[in-house]
């Protein structure tokens, strides 16, 4: 930090009390010269961590700030409904009378949790191909976007140009049902079929002049075998020629991969902090209070979002 006038962290909660204090030790190697800016949000997602950030014992040394104004949010109904989220429980009576205001003409599918092919091509006919969905877990990130891919592309005899080795963080086997990559066996890379046109998100900071940073959205235009690299084109218009990557940091091995994933479907932990066209959201985990909440604040209009599944208050209250 020594070599910064200000240093901002942000989503600093998300930080464990081990790693605040290693940001805290590198802050007193200055000599308290660097203005250190931690920015967070006690509604947003906890930390995967069972100690945050403010467990720590110097975090009640933080000078506190509070910010009220709301910048994404242009529509009062909306906001209306992260006011409650934010601010109650939807317990009893109140809870099911807001959460049938949350759902009233917003139900991506009903009458069973997990979508089927018929739901997924529904919801991109209504959106026009505009929305993002997004999820608890990775399984359910992972039965979207593979849904996604069936009804766009296999279904319609469209034809793969290429097979190759994803980003290994996208393959649900490699976690523990509490979310931990699993240390019992070196993980593997999920297998993704390209097709022209498919939808991916780079997942690795390359080259950020030319924008190959991690979350960059891009649709795949071509598959060199020879040369082992795919071609993407990215939303800002940028063409990148993606190679396998190797990453020695992994548990019990080593782990070669494109790094890229679907782009279809995600968590609520990697949008966390995004701002979203449009928002499907499907909560496929109970006892998540502040996943609904985060998933909703991605957008700016109440028009701009639709819940799938089988929904209770049980999805937005804390586990018992």
């Amino acid at each position: 930090m020594a070599d910064y006038d200000m240093v901002v962290i942000d989503e600093a909660l998300q930080l464990s009390a081990e790693e605040f204090g290693r940001v805290h030790a590198m802050f007193l190697a200055t000599g308290k010269q660097a203005l250190l800016v931690m920015m967070g949000d006690d509604w947003q997602l906890p930390s995967i961590h069972p100690e945050r950030a403010y467990s720590h014992p110097q975090w009640k040394f933080c000078q506190r700030i509070d910010l009220f104004e709301v910048c994404r949010c242009k529509c009062p109904l909306l906001q209306e409904k992260l006011d409650f989220l934010r601010h109650h429980k939807p317990m009893g009576a109140e809870g099911q009378r807001f959460l049938n205001k949350l759902c009233y003409k917003h139900k991506a599918w009903t009458g069973h949790d997990e979508p089927t092919n018929l739901d997924i091509q529904d919801v991109w006919n209504r959106t026009e191909g505009r929305t993002t969905f997004v999820t608890c877990t990775r399984r359910g990130a992972a039965i979207v976007n593979d849904l996604t891919v069936q009804v766009l592309f296999t279904n319609r005899n469209q034809r793969s140009i290429g097979l190759v080795l994803a980003d290994y963080t996208e393959e649900p086997e490699n976690y523990t049902e509490q979310g931990a990559l699993r240390e019992d066996r070196a993980p593997v890379a999920r297998k993704l079929a390209l097709y022209a046109g498919l939808r991916v998100q780079l997942t690795r900071n390359q080259d950020k002049e030319n924008h190959y940073v991690n979350g960059m959205l891009a649709e795949v235009e071509a598959y060199h075998a020879e040369s082992k690299a795919s071609q993407v084109k990215t939303i800002s218009g940028k063409r990148l020629a993606i190679y396998p990557y190797t990453d020695v940091n992994v548990p019990l091995g080593r782990c070669v991969y494109f790094p890229i994933r679907l782009g279809y479907a995600g968590t609520i932990h990697k949008y966390q902090g995004a701002e979203l066209e449009h928002v499907t959201l499907w909560l496929d985990r109970k006892w998540s209070p502040a996943a609904g909440y985060v998933a909703l604040s991605r957008v700016s209009r109440d028009e701009d979002y639709l819940i799938g599944g089988v929904v209770t208050v049980n999805h937005f209250l804390p586990a018992k």
